[in-house]
């Protein structure tokens, strides 16, 4: 259960003295302050707002993007970039559950992309309103305090879910949530990963509830004269996730492939598998800041995506040639079989590599 910290409600004497009785008059819990959300949010059928994600806030230059964001439940989503770097101002997104349209009004051209599951597409990344809920009722939060939003009251949990890639495809370890006390919906969200500067920040604005939004906003029609790129028929917005090596088996089938061995201190972190013309799956250990990342392609005659640069050599894999290269504080082995090209990446040296890259079967 939440810790039973005790929230003060602060009641000016302004509003005791207008005679507003729309204020709790008991002290609330953390508790109370979770269910409220967790109820408003079941009774939310559409939203809009402006939405504003900053990625890579421990860098020296984050990255920020804004947007008005519409969400008709459950599936139906229009984004327009109004503020981005990556895909560029003006940029329309839209989905209907079942297809992706993207317009690029400066070139006057579209895409479109089937979707083969709606749990998992760059809209239900930005929903950060259902990603805090599914987080909140999940996993045990923790009241932290209150702070102050534009000008509004706003209380603070933070949770650590056991299986963080569930909800995001950003690996994080902490998440701590305001909810604004009179809307009962999400102002902000960060995302921590071993730090306390947020790897993800994400600030709602303007934000409009049930105004019965119309299933047109998920449609999207070719403005007249814009050029279609080439249509895909299949396309995973997101990669898959995986919590664990079973679970990695599990969803990936024989795209994976879970090695016996891995030097001692590393454990399993998650693994991602992307689907498109080449099956890539990605495996990742840690041992406290050191990374050990494992990819696995298909079909064998595509390249692996890290080229380490450094001192190569050529090595022997099982019968087939393999090349070793080192770096500094980073080497790489690349090798492929029939079915996979492989390579691994990270500080473990070519006697432990060569032993991973045995061990995988």
């Amino acid at each position: 259960m939440i810790h039973k910290y005790l929230l003060p409600v602060i009641l000016f004497a302004l509003i005791a003295g207008s005679g507003c009785t729309d204020v709790w008059n008991t002290e609330a819990t953390g508790d109370d302050i979770v269910d409220q959300f967790t109820a408003r949010q079941e009774s939310i059928r559409d939203y809009s707002a402006v939405l504003s994600k900053t990625t890579g806030l421990t860098i020296e230059a984050p990255v920020l993007e804004t947007m008005n964001i519409t969400v008709k439940k459950p599936y139906c989503y229009r984004v327009e970039y109004l503020v981005s770097p990556k895909v560029g101002v003006g940029t329309l997104a839209v989905s209907d559950g079942r297809d992706l349209w993207w317009y690029y009004p400066s070139e006057n051209r579209y895409q479109h992309r089937s979707i083969d599951d709606p749990t998992q597409t760059i809209f239900t990344e930005l929903d950060y309103q259902t990603t805090a809920s599914t987080i909140l009722k999940e996993n045990e939060p923790t009241y932290i305090g209150e702070d102050v939003i534009d000008g509004e009251m706003a209380y603070v949990i933070e949770a650590m879910p056991d299986d963080p890639l569930k909800y995001s495809p950003v690996l994080f370890s902490r998440v701590r949530i305001w909810i604004d006390s009179d809307s009962w919906v999400v102002k902000k969200i960060e995302f921590f990963y071993e730090s306390e500067i947020p790897i993800v920040r994400a600030e709602y604005s303007i934000i409009r509830i049930n105004t019965e939004v119309s299933s047109d906003v998920c449609t999207f029609v070719p403005p007249e004269g814009a050029e279609p790129e080439a249509t895909q028929e299949t396309g995973r917005i997101t990669p898959l996730r995986a919590g664990t090596p079973q679970q990695a088996q599990e969803r990936f089938g024989s795209y994976i492939r879970i090695p016996a061995y891995v030097p001692e201190g590393y454990t399993f972190h998650y693994a991602l598998f992307y689907e498109g013309e080449a099956g890539q799956t990605s495996q990742i250990y840690t041992m406290g800041d050191d990374e050990l990342r494992i990819i696995e392609i298909s079909p064998p005659d595509k390249p692996c995506p890290e080229i380490q640069v450094g001192d190569a050599m050529q090595v022997m894999i099982d019968g087939t040639e393999g090349t070793y290269v080192s770096g500094e504080g980073r080497n790489q082995l690349r090798w492929r079989d029939e079915n996979l090209s492989y390579c691994i990446t990270g500080a473990p040296g070519e006697d432990e590599m060569m032993m991973i890259a045995a061990s995988i079967g």
